[in-house]
């Protein structure tokens, strides 16, 4: 018995460890997103979109042959339970092959003089073209919203990997069992925060996030290709 309460003792000790990312603490909370003009641009140019995805969803034969393949995906995972519409969102994004280096400049930005993604893909961008780590983020958030997840349940959430030295972004989902998960780019999903993963900043369409940019190792050590 009293080894059963120490398990049960430790297993409730251990549990906030294993949340892959905290949606319900707003501390970090920096700025509504229209204040970085480089991703609300990106927000901006998604929404002009709508109208050629919508039409696309309705009825494949709206689809051009590029982008059958989202009406597909998107059709059959609307019955799927949301850990099968995870799966399926990550490895469809994650087979696209035409990978760009990331583009990061000193941009301004809320939270000072540091580097930054400066560019970003919509989904419809990155279906025809291609790109960077935080392109393949944004084409899994903008599925996910076409299959009904609310923005409050989504962030893009770019982290520093203390193993490789580069940052890279994932994308951030609390469905509506409370459970939280981080889709990757090599087709994990992780039910944990991987522990070489430093949280850096997060945005959804709404609002920015800030996780301490400062907090990532010194400016000699960074590499900024993944």
């Amino acid at each position: 018995m009293i080894a059963m309460r120490l398990i049960r003792c430790l297993c409730l000790f251990a549990a906030p460890a294993l949340v892959a990312y905290d949606f319900s603490d707003n501390a970090d909370y920096l700025a509504p997103a229209s204040q970085w003009p480089a991703w609300y641009d990106t927000v901006k140019r998604a929404s002009d979109e709508a109208n050629v995805i919508r039409a696309c969803l309705e009825n494949k034969g709206q689809c051009e042959r590029w982008l059958r393949s989202l009406h597909v995906i998107v059709d059959r995972s609307r019955a799927l339970s949301h850990k099968q519409q995870l799966e399926i969102v990550n490895r469809y994004i994650n087979q696209h092959r035409h990978y760009r280096r990331d583009r990061r400049s000193r941009d301004a930005t809320p939270w000072g003089d540091e580097a930054v993604f400066t560019q970003w893909s919509t989904l419809l961008e990155f279906l025809q073209k291609g790109g960077d780590c935080e392109d393949y983020a944004t084409a899994k958030y903008m599925i996910l919203r076409l299959l009904g997840y609310s923005a409050e349940a989504l962030r893009i959430v770019v982290v520093y990997d203390r193993k490789t030295r580069e940052y890279h972004a994932v994308v951030a989902v609390n469905d509506d069992q409370g459970n939280v998960r981080l889709l990757d780019i090599d087709n994990r999903i992780y039910r944990g925060k991987p522990a070489a993963y430093r949280y850096i900043y997060a945005v959804n369409e709404n609002s920015i996030w800030d996780h301490s940019v400062a907090s990532t190792l010194p400016k000699q050590r960074q590499r900024w290709v993944r």
